[in-house]
C-alpha cells in the first residue's frame, strides 16, 4: 500500500506550523494562552535559531531540496545551546528526527531512514507522523509483519482520537493476506473516520481479495470518488475484474499505468492475462 502523498502533506504540516503554534499555545498572559494575531506576531518575532531552521526545513524539503534540509536539520541537532529544542521543549526534536528520516526515506537511504525515525518515535511515542513514515518504508521493503507490529502500536497509542492507524494496520493485514482482520480493523477505523477514503479502500481491496468483490465495490467506488490515485484504481481495477466488468478493468488499469506512479507492474500483469 503506497501512501507517500498523505505522509509528505503531513510533514510539511508540522514543518511550517507546529513551531509557530507552540510559540502561541505555551505563551501566557495572567494565566490565559496569547491568541491574538500582535501578540503572535510578538511571539513569532522571537522564534529562536533552532525554530527558524526547522520552518526554513519545511520548505526546502517541499521543494525536494533533501540534501539541504538534512543540512538544516541536523545543526539544529548539534546546536546544543538552542533554548527551544534543548532547554524546555527536547520532546519537540521526535519532529526534526522525523522530517531528517523523511529525507532518507525520499532519498531511498533506508537504513537511515529507519534509524531516524526509530529516534523520533523513542523521544516522542506518540508522533504517529513518525510512525506513518516508518509503515511506509517497511511497506516499500516489503517488511510487512514489521509494518503490522508497528502500526499495531500506533492503533494502541492514538488509536481513538485518529483514524489513520487503523489504515496503516489494515494496509499492512492485506499485504500478508491477513483479510478478515483486515476488514474488522478497516470498521473499527470507520467508526473512528467514517469519510475515510484510505479505510474505504482497505476494506474494500480486502474485501476482493477474500473472495467478496460485490460487497468490496462500493467501498472503492466511494475511494475513487474522493481520491482517484492510482492505489485505488488498481484496486477497484482488480473488483471490476472480478466482477466480470472488463471493460471498467482496463479503464483503471491503463490509468494507473498511464499516471506512471505506483502498481504500474501489477496492472501490466492484469492487462497481460488472457481475456484483456
Amino acid at each position: 500500500m503506497k501512501k507517500i502523498i498523505a505522509i509528505l502533506f503531513t510533514i510539511l504540516l508540522s514543518a511550517n506550523i507546529a513551531y509557530a503554534e507552540k510559540v502561541s499555545m505555551y505563551s501566557k498572559n495572567n494565566g490565559q494562552t496569547i491568541i491574538s494575531k500582535e501578540q503572535k506576531t510578538k511571539q513569532l518575532a522571537n522564534i529562536t535559531p533552532g525554530q527558524k531552521k526547522f520552518i526554513q526545513a519545511g520548505t526546502l524539503f517541499n521543494n525536494k531540496y533533501y540534501q539541504k534540509t538534512i543540512k538544516n536539520l541536523n545543526e539544529i541537532i548539534n546546536n546544543k545551546e538552542d533554548p527551544f529544542f534543548w532547554k524546555g521543549y527536547e520532546t519537540d526534536l521526535s519532529c526534526v528526527y522525523q522530517l531528517l528520516g523523511m529525507c532518507y526515506l525520499q532519498l531511498q537511504e533506508y537504513p537511515a531512514a529507519e534509524l531516524n525515525l526509530q529516534k523520533a518515535i523513542a523521544i516522542d511515542q506518540r508522533n504517529f507522523y513518525a510512525y506513518d513514515s516508518l509503515v511506509e518504508m517497511y511497506h516499500m521493503e516489503k517488511r510487512f509483519a514489521e509494518a503490522k507490529t508497528l502500526a499495531q502500536k500506533e492503533v494502541d497509542l492514538v488509536g481513538q482520537m485518529n483514524g489513520k492507524p487503523y489504515y496503516n494496520l489494515g494496509a499492512s493485514l492485506v499485504e500478508l493476506k491477513e483479510y478478515e482482520e483486515a476488514i474488522s480493523v478497516a470498521d473499527r477505523g470507520l467508526k473512528i473516520a467514517p469519510k475515510s477514503y484510505h479505510l474505504q479502500d482497505v476494506k474494500g481491496y480486502a474485501l476482493v481479495m477474500s473472495g467478496k468483490a460485490k460487497e468490496g465495490l462500493p467501498y472503492l467506488e466511494y475511494a475513487a470518488k474522493i481520491r482517484a490515485v492510482p492505489e485505488i484504481l488498481f484496486h477497484r481495477g482488480c473488483c471490476y475484474e472480478a466482477l466480470g466488468e472488463k471493460a471498467l478493468a482496463l479503464a483503471d488499469f491503463k490509468a494507473v499505468i498511464a499516471a506512471n506512479e505506483n502498481y504500474v507492474e501489477e496492472a501490466k500483469a492484469h492487462l497481460g492475462k488472457k481475456g484483456f
